[in-house]
């Protein structure tokens, strides 16, 4: 009698792990925030409204916050990782939005212990990415285009095309999309957010980082004064670093400030590609310039949603005030 108990229960095991292992998608779900529409995450998601509100049942577009919506389409595919000199299974699980449990239960790892060289299958939700056909990557200290695309099976050129990029020039914690096993660039669609009438459009750091990309032009508008200047992004991972980009920008920039440099966060609007950005800048010229000719010893910091600091690695309050205030918000 024991050993049937003992051999129903084996029967059980292998049957569950059996359907676990054959199944192809798993369901992904979304936790509505305060101010989230259903056009907003239809467009996150790259679906149209529709097709979230038949997987919904919903009867019309209302949500509410803390609501839990099914994402249709979204499942999990395997992407092949090749261990590098200093990773972490945390920092892998970063890169690509994962969780370090997925990735040890992929690859039935004893341990946390990884090595250079090792081959991984790391979960990837196509829900973490801005297009299906690409993958997302942080860049790390010591990435360069090259790199990339050797690791990824793509092309320097792909990858520039893909996300627009001005310059070769990476700066950690840059967000790239990356053709993988392609030579052909993703179409890539950042998303927009809905914009108030004479104000910016909140749109996150991790895609206006994209949209303002280092070596990209901008024009800085001061809401507050209405002056207008130019502006030259020359790099920052957390926020952007911007120089104006001459003399005559920069005589605009003092008289922003009422003749002084200041460290006092601003609420601007970015038009860059097009787009009119909330944003929050400084006065102050301080650390790296690349322009010598602007009469600018240095450069300012610019402010996005959800943007950090460099030296703190943290959201700043008074540069989100501001940046809500460039959104009418």
């Amino acid at each position: 009698k024991g050993e049937k108990s003992l051999f129903k229960k084996v029967i059980t095991l292998l049957i569950i792990l059996f359907m676990v292992s054959v199944s192809p998608v798993m369901a992904s779900t979304y936790h509505v925030s305060t101010g989230d529409t259903l056009s907003r995450i239809s467009q996150n998601y790259n679906i149209t409204i529709n097709q979230l509100k038949e997987a919904n049942n919903l009867t019309s577009d209302l949500i509410y916050a803390g609501q839990v919506l099914n994402i249709p389409g979204s499942s999990i595919s395997n992407s092949t990782y090749t261990v590098q000199s200093g990773d972490t299974l945390w920092k892998i699980a970063q890169q690509f939005n994962t969780t370090v449990a997925n990735i040890i239960s992929e690859n039935r790892l004893g341990s946390t212990n990884i090595y250079p060289g090792q081959s991984l299958k790391v979960p990837v939700s196509s829900s973490s990415i801005l297009s299906t056909q690409g993958v997302k990557h942080t860049v790390h200290s010591g990435d360069t285009l090259s790199f990339l695309a050797n690791r990824y099976n793509t092309s320097v050129q792909a990858i520039t095309e893909t996300n627009n990029l001005n310059s070769q020039l990476l700066m950690q914690g840059q967000v790239l999309i990356i053709p993988q096993n392609s030579l052909q660039p993703v179409d890539l669609q950042i998303p927009s957010r809905q914009r108030t009438a004479n104000f910016g459009e909140p749109l996150e750091w991790q895609y206006a980082s994209m949209l303002f990309n280092v070596g990209a032009v901008a024009t800085i508008t001061d809401v507050a004064s209405g002056l207008s200047f130019r502006v030259k992004r020359l790099g920052g991972g957390n926020h952007a670093d911007a120089e104006p980009l001459t003399a005559n920008d920069t005589a605009i920039l003092r008289r922003i400030y009422g003749g002084v440099w200041s460290w006092q966060p601003r609420a601007i609007m970015v038009n860059v590609q097009g787009r009119y950005l909330a944003a929050s800048m400084n006065g102050m010229p301080h650390s790296i310039q690349t322009i010598y000719n602007n009469n600018f010893p240095g450069h300012i910091c610019i402010h996005f949603l959800e943007s950090k600091t460099h030296n703190t690695n943290s959201v700043n309050p008074n540069h989100q005030a501001m940046v809500n205030r460039a959104a009418g918000l």
